[in-house]
């Protein structure tokens, strides 16, 4: 009877696909396995597609991120300080307004660059963007060679409505792409890309501009409102290594230029038209106030002015520089106080 009932479990066992403890046993130790021989072949399989690793110069090219940023001149009305912000001095405007020019500069070490799709904007509402242009319009080199098979596009939007959020936003765009020949990239004219400025403008300052520190920006948070792109005869890997870039986020990396507005001249903190002791005294009593927790007591215009050195505070280091100053004006030098630093440095 025991051997009857054993039998019969046994059938159940098996039509119901579960092999015994024993019978698996012995399945295990006279069947060969052949998981080991699979996954060698796996791997030859992958070490044979698998990409060699970049070269050194792929790996920079990978790593690469061009940089984009601004710089100007001095004029009538403002000062370039030695950290390139650019001090304004609304009260030497002649007139309703009047006009500071900036020059656009790329830099692209490897050359890679296929087209720039830019955007620009000022935080200032009384400064506005003017007259962007080539600078062959100039009788100036452009950074891109013109000759080369393609065609320059560029447009300029002064002053814009952005529905998303109702605000009036300030803006430049600039673009230059491949028109013609989509196999090449842009053709650099010089050694380098920053060899000559790729665009120029001018920025509108309106005489009653309030006093501050404001921002000459490309605007970075939304792709593409400025971005780079690459061409595919690039290296493969290196071309999609970029695209994975901007993808996360990545974009060209933009210097801010920081503008700097007063209705009196830098260093002329009390307003008098000179630059002297006075000015130097003034400015180290506010230091001192400030140090001993005290306000600064200084309006905006007077705070922008004292500044000299750009650096976003006023201290001893400002008082220093304008007594020095002065004392350069006495024994008959000339030029700005912007200009006399420059030199120290």
């Amino acid at each position: 009877m025991k051997k009857l009932l054993s039998a019969v479990l046994a059938a159940l066992i098996v039509s119901a696909g579960v092999m015994p403890v024993y019978a698996a046993a012995e399945s295990a130790e006279t069947t060969p396995s052949t998981e080991g021989s699979e996954n060698t072949e796996g791997e030859e399989g992958e070490e044979e597609n698998k990409e060699p690793p970049p070269t050194e110069e792929e790996q920079k090219m990978i790593d690469y991120i061009p940089s984009l940023w601004f710089t100007s001149v001095a004029t009538d009305i403002s000062e370039v300080l030695a950290n390139g912000a650019v001090y304004i001095n609304t009260s030497a405007i002649e007139g309703e307004n009047s006009t500071i020019g900036f020059s656009a500069y790329i830099k692209d070490e490897y050359k890679c660059i296929w087209s720039i799709e830019a955007k620009a904007r000022v935080t200032c509402p009384d400064i506005v963007f003017r007259n962007v242009r080539l600078p062959s319009e100039d009788g100036l080199t452009n950074a891109y060679d013109q000759t080369a098979p393609f065609d320059y596009v560029y447009w300029g939007s002064y002053k814009d409505i952005d529905e998303s959020n109702g605000k009036r936003r300030n803006f430049m765009s600039i673009s230059l792409y491949l028109y013609q020949d989509y196999d090449n990239r842009l053709k650099v004219t010089g050694d380098t890309t920053d060899q000559y400025p790729f665009t120029l403008f001018d920025l509108l300052v309106d005489k009653n501009a309030a006093p501050g520190s404001y921002k000459l920006s490309y605007i970075t948070e939304d792709i593409p409102e400025t971005d780079i792109f690459t061409n595919e005869d690039l290296p493969s890997r290196v071309s999609k290594r970029w695209r994975e870039k901007k993808a996360e986020g990545a974009i060209p990396f933009a210097a801010d230029t920081k503008i700097l507005v007063s209705d009196r001249q830098l260093g002329d903190v009390d307003g008098d038209r000179t630059i002297d002791s006075a000015d130097a005294s003034k400015v180290l009593e506010s230091y001192a106030s400030v140090v001993n927790g005290g306000e600064s007591g200084f309006s905006t215009a007077e705070e922008i002015a004292a500044d000299v050195n750009g650096d976003g505070q006023v201290d001893a280091s400002d008082a220093s520089q304008i007594l020095s100053f002065y004392a350069e004006l006495g024994n008959g030098g000339t030029g700005t106080i912007s200009e006399f630093i420059a030199k120290q440095d």
